[in-house]
């Protein structure tokens, strides 16, 4: 399986979401379902004198037989669904939800 190409939806706190799904080739009839997923971001409010605030990210997979979610290069998570709190600054960070150990 590869990689698809990341898709960058900016969120209101200037950080970036990025969805990495793996794609698979020929017909669903002849093997399993492609991989699919979604992923969320809450927003939040970086206060004054705080450099981050906490945000929700939640994501849901269908036919993902490795899913992972990073938050920057660190895993986030391995389950096919769910939610964390991460603390989210003003700069631009990239949070993926893929399929596959790479």
């Amino acid at each position: 399986m590869s990689a698809g190409r990341p898709v960058p939806v900016v969120g209101s706190v200037g950080f970036a979401l990025l969805l990495a799904a793996c794609g698979g080739g020929g017909d669903s009839a002849a093997g399993p379902s492609q991989p699919a997923g979604s992923l969320t971001v809450g927003s939040c409010t970086i206060v004054e004198g705080a450099s981050t605030c906490p945000a929700t990210v939640g994501w849901t997979t269908t036919n993902a037989t490795s899913p992972r979610v990073l938050f920057g290069s660190t895993t986030l998570a391995t389950t096919a669904s769910g939610s964390a709190t991460i603390p989210i600054g003003a700069g631009t960070q990239a949070v993926t939800l893929l399929d596959g150990a790479a």
